[in-house]
């Protein structure tokens, strides 16, 4: 047992709950906040920031400083991410479903996140918990809170190895963000924006070449106005002849192979566009129901005591929920990696993927393309609005029904779908080779996490430890 004294959280904190959304009674200037939903574990998700109206007095309330620990009070109660001020929302404040944390001078604030993530994944902050259907971490819970504190040097040490592995899989993950950004865009050209169709058409109406037109805009030597092509602005989304004529003779400096790749690619694209019930499209690519294009099937609920917390020599396969990973299981429903759409709760219309086997729970479907990659599919699905079949208020969902009549384009000529999954393989590969690396040093973290936080293990030494083992996974 450890010598460290054990204290109430409340004496060592200031903790406030966030404001109320109200839009009848909430008054000044539109600012952004953070909902439960943008507090994930360790980050913030800040894809979606809603706005809602403060007074100037509220800010010291309301508002975030760097270091503020940002704690759920419901959804998953204790989940919680440090905030460090971003450049686009230096003035954020949160909603009441949000409890502010300022330490004092003896308290670390990352001793204390990793504190709560402990706790969280071993249990020990239910008993704290009210309500029976829909559980609440309250301002009085909070305070009642028990914690071993060490001397504010030790916490510091302590945090350091821990958060230095935390550091690398964020670095990891904005890596890969990056990366799928590169797929997306590439995804956005092709599929969306229409890039090389414009380039033929273009390329016919100047008397063009439009299979070179079309390998120039591929091979991004051909900029394009963007945007998806509409009958009353197309003629101003086409390239200019002097524009097609530079970026024709721009093919000259590729290879020989890079020219067979780029002319195999660009005969599968049609030089003009044709009506349908999406807009115009590429001219023979079709519009499909989801269940055309992929196989969906929606995965089965496993209860609690049927997972392991951390993964194990028998116990590793995880098992995937609506918004992350759940826990592990020996079982797997899946030996691939597929695309999970989230089928239930707040995260309904998420897409997940899972890169390796795994099980699937009851609020997913587990999907798997026809076509081209299953990277292909989980890009083809990020760029899917799924909005249009969820239903229900209290508790969202999207039904089977509604997913497989929901209409998707598809090209005519299924080698597009082809290519595109060969020139975005390299990527997928190194997205799976960050994400494996993380799940290594996640993996490392999770054990030292509860041997640091009791004492039992001593953080002498073990910065070169971590340090060689973040290394090895380099």
């Amino acid at each position: 047992m450890s010598e460290w004294p054990l204290v109430l959280l409340g004496n060592h904190t200031y903790s406030c709950l966030g404001k109320m959304l109200d839009q009848k009674k909430n008054k000044g200037k539109n600012e952004p906040y953070l909902a439960n939903v943008n507090v994930r574990w360790g980050y913030f998700d800040l894809a979606n920031v809603g706005e809602m109206r403060f007074e100037d007095h509220e800010f010291e309330r309301y508002g975030l400083k760097n270091g503020d620990l940002v704690v759920c009070e419901g959804g998953e109660p204790g989940r919680c991410a440090i905030w460090c001020e971003e450049d686009n929302f230096p003035r954020m404040k949160i909603q009441k479903a949000l409890h502010r944390i300022r330490p004092k001078k003896d308290l670390n604030n990352y001793y204390l996140y990793y504190w709560f993530l402990n706790s969280g994944r071993c249990g020990d902050l239910e008993p704290f918990f009210t309500g029976t259907t829909i559980k609440h971490l309250t301002g009085k819970a909070i305070a009642q809170l028990e914690l071993r504190l060490p001397p504010l040097k030790v916490q510091e040490r302590l945090s350091d190895i821990l958060k230095s592995l935390d550091d690398k899989i964020a670095l990891n993950r904005k890596l890969n963000e990056t990366l799928e950004g590169m797929a997306r865009a590439l995804f956005q050209s092709w599929f969306v924006d229409f890039d090389p169709v414009k380039a033929k058409l273009a390329a016919v109406r100047h008397g063009r070449d439009p299979e070179r037109a079309c390998m120039a805009a591929l091979s991004g030597k051909l900029r394009i106005p963007p945007g998806k092509p509409r009958p009353d602005t197309l003629d101003r989304q086409l390239p200019t002849a002097e524009a097609l004529d530079a970026a024709i003779a721009a093919l000259d400096s590729l290879t020989t192979a890079q020219h067979q790749n780029l002319a195999q690619t660009a005969f599968h694209f049609p030089a003009n566009f044709q009506d349908s019930e999406l807009g115009l499209i590429p001219e023979g690519w079709e519009v499909l129901v989801f269940e055309e294009l992929v196989t969906a099937k929606q995965g089965k609920y496993l209860a609690k005591n049927e997972m392991e917390v951390y993964p194990s020599e028998d116990n590793n396969v995880p098992v995937w929920g609506g918004n992350g990973v759940l826990g592990y299981t020996r079982e797997s429903a899946y030996d691939e990696p597929i695309s999970l759409i989230t089928c239930r709760g707040s995260n309904c219309g998420l897409i997940q993927w899972t890169e390796s086997a795994s099980w699937v729970s009851n609020n997913s479907f587990g999907c798997k393309t026809k076509y081209g990659s299953e990277y292909f599919l989980r890009i083809y699905l990020l760029g899917e609005d799924f909005s249009a079949c969820i239903s229900g208020s209290a508790q969202p969902q999207i039904t089977f029904t509604s997913l497989r009549g929901k209409t998707m384009l598809f090209p005519v000529r299924k080698l597009v779908c082809e290519s595109y999954s060969v020139l975005i393989q390299p990527i997928a590969d190194e997205v799976m080779k960050l994400n494996a690396q993380s799940r290594t040093l996640a993996d490392l973290r999770d054990t030292l996490l509860p041997k640091l936080l009791s004492g039992e293990l001593s953080v002498g030494g073990l910065d070169k430890f971590v340090k060689s083992a973040m290394d090895d996974e380099q």
